[in-house]
């Protein structure tokens, strides 16, 4: 003979389905809308994706181009690389892009990415050095990016933050004109080349420094050393794309 199910266990069963539903559709709806207010987010987040995933995507070299360079790096590759100014002093010869990113250095797999799509640089111009051996942590696969796997499961956690200061940016020109304003911005970089200035962090009439402007890390006088390591997993990524691709 079975045993009847006793209701009680039969009504939180349902509660623990209802309650499951209810979360995912919640989590669905998060993630449709933190789509849809793509460029309410903050502009460093903007640029990352765009020069991450959209513009690796598309043709960056035009066919006649004899050498083919990306620059990578981070954010000071990202406002100091310009394209057209470092192609004019080869007469047509170069093709260059800028695939800096905004607070981030790493460029193996944006190199894989992109050679991936058709761009297959010649030349490849570095802010910093891949990672060497000695930061490479032995981890399970699943557990190696935090913010990878916070972006993958969470995408919208940054949602509320990035839309309160969107319609705090927007209290004078108008949500609409903002949303624009913000759009242009991030396509644009397609027109420059990847090359994008951050005029947040200009402080100065047109955009010019001070002739007399200097940091107290400058030292014009100095070479600072840099350490670069042969060893590793992203410089046998990186040696191993050199040789297929004749980078």
């Amino acid at each position: 003979m079975s045993t009847p199910t006793p209701p009680t266990s039969v009504s939180a069963r349902r509660s623990a389905l209802a309650f499951l539903l209810l979360a995912s559709l919640l989590w669905l709806g998060l993630v449709l809308a933190n789509k849809q207010l793509h460029y309410v987010h903050a502009g460093s987040d903007l640029i990352h994706h765009q020069k991450s995933h959209v513009l690796p995507a598309k043709a960056l070299f035009p066919p006649s181009a004899t050498y083919r360079v990306l620059a990578f790096g981070n954010s000071k590759t990202l406002s100091a690389f310009r394209p057209d100014v470092f192609d004019a002093h080869f007469k047509g010869r170069v093709a260059s892009f800028n695939m800096g990113l905004p607070g981030d250095s790493q460029f193996v797999g944006l190199l894989e990415y992109a050679i991936r799509h058709g761009n297959k640089p010649t030349h490849i111009l570095l802010q910093e050095p891949w990672r060497g051996a000695s930061v490479e942590v032995a981890r399970p696969w699943l557990i190696k990016d935090d913010k990878r796997i916070l972006d993958t499961l969470i995408p919208f956690r940054r949602l509320p933050r990035d839309l309160t200061l969107f319609v705090f940016q927007a209290r004078k020109s108008g949500l609409q004109a903002e949303w624009q304003r913000v759009k242009a911005e991030v396509n644009g970089m397609e027109g420059t080349r990847g090359w994008y200035f951050i005029s947040a962090q200009s402080h100065y009439p047109n955009d010019a420094l001070p002739d007399d402007f200097r940091l107290p890390t400058d030292t014009p006088d100095q070479t600072a050393p840099r350490k670069v390591e042969f060893a590793g997993a992203e410089y046998e990524r990186l040696l191993s794309l050199a040789k297929t691709h004749g980078i």
